[in-house]
């Protein structure tokens, strides 16, 4: 910029004597420079150095800079270089935002000689940051996907003036980029934002199975060189694009390079000039590398930087003024815990009391706040894991596994642990998939199981209170002092799962199968009779095999129907259990052919075990029917393997019915999966009164119908249902207000409702008609405020990127960050964890799941076989 010296406006702030009024000055003065973006490069002058002070100064670098979050595993959220200022900032008073994010603006601190810091923070709005884009088509996306951006202006704080004698330590500037500076250096820079491996992966410059790291130097050079030279020429049409100027490495080199010739042929000699700032990092490929080395020396009057950080200063004044030390940083405690933790505690409490070898027992925490690294010798750890979509980590406990996985291994560390894992069956392959991952996390870190991880079952009972306090029996066997009755821990006793399946199951009937010509998906209504579901509930579908197949069953086992088995739940009736059967399935265990005397050889209990129950019951010894008739007739029925239930959410609202006097209805929407029992089999034969048997679970997003705050929806193909349930239960609540305010979007010109719905959704061209009439009610009734729709398409355009749209990302990022607005997904894993590091590249957090913690409600969909 010096050689634009000429066209600099002075702005004398001399009069200016307290922090609050420089503050005030220096953030009027700077947007009125920064002029939306055709800057005007300025400087501001305050107050000189009295002797024996340390005159104003500015705690910022730079006027416009990122926060830096040091986070619990030692990496920095946002830019390094300013760690020290935020935690100083902090330190002072600052709160930043709910959601910390890596391009958080700091507040200005500007501080008076003999004044008290102060903090004025300030709008982004009045300095938009330049989102960081790529002109071609084939690097667009991929480039949104990364979230880059950056302020628009090089604001220097920390600048001095030292005239005739006279020292101005507070002389704050105010030019344009150079497009080097960001795309080169700031974002670039290894100890900085260090970008240029993941604008690689983004030019998709790596093979499949390619690591940057383990490429050969030559190559991984020539990949972050061109790298490089891509982002720098991203960030230059970024600025250009925002209508924000900036100049480019050839063009503020030349101009240097002639104005420095001038003041050469005009008095004789070079200015004096730091190298370094001068010289572009491009290198050979600019002029002004070949020109050697500059003199470098200050003449006076100059400009110079502070001897002093300011906030060094500040806070040797204050320790010698006041004798107190700097206050440090609080720790939020916690506010609660999950129920099962808390019982947990309670009954750990009593159990672990009895054994000597334990001092204390520690409070229930979320398992984020386990600081496994803290842990000594002899402790033992229990822990609670409850899958979150398909067999993953709940967002609670996501930061302690990567924190175990970055952790190095400590061989014998003496530290054991038991897991008390919570999944369903359903899911197949990732059954308790997050106990699953948590323990060999901790046994790769050098702990040790002091039990085996138990598996329970929500497919059996939900809440699996049963299978919790078999787990605590565990536990107590193993760590109390008891002695055990040996009549009362038979392993021989009855296997009640299957009376607590069906004390669970209310049955249901068909009303009506509807599904548009061409489409994939059918709407399935049930009547569900008095049986009452919450908003977003999860429904586990039964279908019953045929009377046919139940009366050849009762045959074979010469069986009326009418018997009745007793169980702690009650009676149920042979008939009603064996509608439940899966005949093409093994017997589940041949406990009941002992107690029946039964004198079976290997082989034919391995017949049993291993064929189809229709086929091998057939094989049984003549007789033995009566034998069952007489006694152990419960053992031998609960012995049958039962039909696996299909799980899926409820795609209507109970309320949404009630007000329509049909509160009995229960909607599905069911995507077909050919061969699929109930997307199939089921749904391609289902006739009005057709029978199945339910039961109604708990879902995740219950909570959303009636929060007051906005909400992101993002769904694909058959994940519209839960969404069509909360829509329907919000519109049957406003249809119940009809005087609730109404207020027109600037934006979109659309009115809508407070803390309305954005929808994402992606679907098949066939099921259009499903998906329209999931929302038309609810934006009629304004509130939903926009609606995003993506069929499948040859370009294959993905629903999860149309967030990136011209306007929308800065709308999303303002609802979530600014307005505390909530997310909900329903996809296919691999969707929906796009979408994620989609919002998490717009809002810039790495985990948005993380950053939002219980705003984030997820619902991954995954097709089993037999579906």
């Amino acid at each position: 910029m010096r050689s634009e010296y000429a066209y600099l406006k002075l702005n004398d702030l001399r009069h200016l004597r307290t922090s609050k009024e420089m503050g005030q000055a220096l953030v009027k003065g700077m947007c009125e420079a920064f002029n939306g973006g055709d800057i005007q490069p300025s400087v501001f002058v305050f107050p000189a150095k009295k002797p024996n002070s340390s005159g104003p100064m500015v705690w910022n670098q730079q006027f416009l800079a990122f926060a830096g979050y040091r986070q619990q595993d030692g990496s920095v959220l946002g830019d390094p270089m300013n760690v020290s200022l935020t935690e100083s900032i902090i330190s002072l008073g600052w709160e930043p935002p709910a959601i910390r994010t890596r391009w958080d603006m700091l507040p200005l601190v500007t501080m008076a000689d003999g004044d008290e810091p102060h903090i004025t923070p300030f709008p982004e709005s009045l300095f938009p940051l330049v989102h960081i884009r790529h002109p071609k088509p084939e690097h667009s996306l991929a480039f949104d996907k990364l979230g880059l951006r950056w302020v628009p202006a090089p604001a220097l704080s920390q600048l001095g003036f030292d005239i005739g004698g006279v020292q101005y330590t507070a002389t704050p500037f105010i030019g344009w980029f150079m497009d080097a500076e960001i795309g080169v250096r700031d974002l670039a820079d290894s100890f900085r934002y260090d970008v240029l491996p993941s604008v690689v992966s983004a030019l998709k410059l790596l093979q499949p199975g390619q690591e940057l790291d383990e490429l050969p130097q030559w190559e991984r050079l020539a990949h972050l060189s061109r790298a490089q030279a891509e982002l720098n020429f991203a960030v230059h049409w970024s600025f250009s694009e925002a209508g924000v100027r900036m100049s480019d490495s050839l063009t503020a080199s030349a101009m240097y390079a002639n104005f420095d010739d001038q003041h050469l042929a005009k008095h004789g000699f070079r200015l004096p000039a730091d190298p370094y700032w001068l010289a572009p990092p491009q290198g050979s490929i600019i002029p002004m590398w070949h020109r050697g080395g500059a003199p470098n020396y200050q003449p006076k009057p100059m400009i110079c930087r502070l001897k002093e950080n300011p906030v060094k200063v500040w806070k040797r004044l204050k320790a010698c003024r006041n004798g107190i030390a700097p206050k440090a940083n609080g720790v939020n405690g916690i506010n609660g815990h999950a129920v099962n933790a808390v019982k947990l505690e309670q009954r750990l409490h009593i159990i672990m009391a009895q054994a000597n070898e334990f001092e204390s027992i520690k409070p229930a925490v979320p398992l984020n706040d386990c600081k496994i690294d803290a842990l000594s010798a002899g402790d033992l750890v229990f822990i609670i894991a409850s899958c979150a979509g398909r067999g993953d980590v709940p967002t609670n406990g996501l930061s302690m596994l990567n924190r175990c996985k970055s952790l190095a291994r400590v061989e014998a560390s003496g530290v054991s642990f038991c897991i008390f894992g919570n999944g369903n069956s359903s899911y197949g392959a990732n059954f308790n998939g997050a106990s699953v991952k948590l323990e060999r996390a901790l046994e790769q870190l050098g702990l040790s199981s002091a039990l085996p991880s138990f598996q329970a079952d929500t497919l059996k009972e939900d809440p699996p209170w049963r299978q919790f306090k078999t787990w605590l029996s565990h536990i107590e066997a193993k760590y109390g002092d008891f002695t055990e009755n040996s009549e009362d821990s038979s392993t021989d006793s009855l296997d009640d799962s299957t009376g607590q399946l069906l004390a669970q199951l209310s049955p249901a009937k068909v009303l009506s199968v509807h599904g548009p010509k061409g489409g994939e998906i059918r709407r399935l209504a049930l009547d569900v009779g008095r049986l009452e579901y919450g908003h977003m509930s999860h429904i586990d579908v039964f279908v019953p095999i045929s009377d046919d197949e139940i009366d050849e069953l009762l045959l074979a086992v010469r069986l009326t129907g009418e018997e009745m088995l007793s169980f702690e739940e009650g009676q149920v009736s042979t008939r009603q259990l064996l509608s439940l059967v899966d005949p093409d399935k093994p017997f589940k265990s041949l406990k009941w052919a002992t107690k029946l005397g039964l004198m079976l050889g290997s082989d034919e209990e391995a017949r049993l075990l291993s064929k189809p129950m229709r086929e091998s019951i057939r094989g049984l010894p003549i007789g033995w029917q009566s034998k069952a008739k007489r006694s152990n007739l419960a053992e031998f029925m609960t012995a049958l393997p039962t039909r696996r239930s299909r799980t899926f959410s409820t795609a209507s609202s109970q309320l949404y019915w009630t007000t329509q006097n049909m509160g009995n209805v229960l909607e599905l929407t069911l995507q077909k999966h050919l061969g699929g029992l109930v997307t199939d089999h089921f749904l391609s034969k289902a006739r009005r009164g057709g029978r199945l048997y339910v039961r109604i679970r708990h879902g995740p997003g219950a909570h959303l119908v009636n929060e007051q705050r906005p909400l992101v929806a993002f769904t694909t193909g058959s994940g519209i249902a839960p969404l069509r349930g909360l829509l329907q239960a919000r519109s049957a609540i406003a249809a119940d207000r009809p005087m609730e305010s109404k207020t027109r979007d600037p934006k979109t010109g659309k009115t809508v409702r407070g803390n309305p719905v954005s929808l994402f959704l992606g679907f098949r061209p066939g099921d259009t008609e499903i998906i329209n009439e999931t929302f038309h009610e609810a934006m009629a009734l304004g509130l939903v405020d926009m609606v995003h729709l993506t069929p499948s398409n040859p370009a294959k355009d993905r629903a999860q990127d149309k967030i990136f749209q011209e306007g929308v990302a800065s709308l999303i990022r303002t609802k979530i960050r600014d307005e505390g607005a909530s997310v909900f997904v329903c996809a296919s894993k691999e969707a929906a964890d796009d979408f994620a590091r989609n919002l998490g590249a717009i809002v810039g957090v790495e985990s948005i799941r993380e950053a939002l913690g219980e705003r984030w409600v997820e619902e991954v969909y995954v097709y089993t076989e037999g579906w």
